[in-house]
């Protein structure tokens, strides 16, 4: 199985197994990005950006140096002893969780906002969970139904400093446009507005 993955958030994973002893992997030598300086004043400082060609990522160049360096990665992960199997354990373990938490927010009171992904579901949801007192949740996106049957997702979330409101934003079969509504944390209500 043949993954795509940057370099530069595996250097320092392929560096740690160097560290540990299983020696210099060999790989063949990643792409080396050509420079095109670019120079902008900003308040009568030059500033100079020799790779802004790089921000157009449907520039032939780009895409073709990019492959380049997910190829390079995959050769250089590949060589590492026992890769397959800690991986497969990597699995293994991981499928044991019964739930995720990601997004934490803790507000001085010690009341969390986060959210939550159970074992087997695809969606995480939103929850509360006040100083004292249980878990409570806020916003379920697979219990929300739209006409033509897509499913919703939890694009972003913020509660207000008083922790009495969320906003928090939906976004419609993956997409990336976002809505945001306005919950009531105490009641579960969605505001009109």
């Amino acid at each position: 199985m043949k993954h795509r993955t940057s370099l530069f958030f595996f250097v320092p994973i392929v560096t740690s197994f160097q560290l540990l002893g299983f020696g210099p992997l060999q790989a063949g030598r990643p792409p080396v990005a050509k420079v095109e300086n670019v120079v902008d004043t900003f308040y009568g400082v030059e500033v100079e950006d020799p790779y802004r060609y790089m921000e157009n990522l449907k520039d032939p160049y780009v895409r073709e140096w990019i492959r380049g360096q997910a190829d390079y990665a995959a050769e250089v992960l590949s060589q590492i002893p026992g890769r397959d199997a800690l991986y497969e354990r990597l699995k293994e373990l991981d499928a044991g969780k019964p739930f995720r938490i990601s997004r934490i927010r803790r507000y001085p009171d010690g009341t969390l906002f986060y959210e939550k992904l159970a074992s087997g579901q695809n969606i995480p949801k939103l929850y509360v969970r006040p100083a004292r007192g249980g878990e409570r949740l806020l916003v379920d996106p697979e219990a929300i139904e739209s006409a033509d049957r897509q499913h919703f997702s939890i694009n972003s979330y913020s509660p207000s400093p008083d922790e009495r409101f969320v906003v928090y934003g939906l976004a419609k079969g993956g997409s990336e446009q976002t809505v945001l509504h306005i919950k009531n944390v105490a009641t579960g209500e969605d505001l009109a507005e």
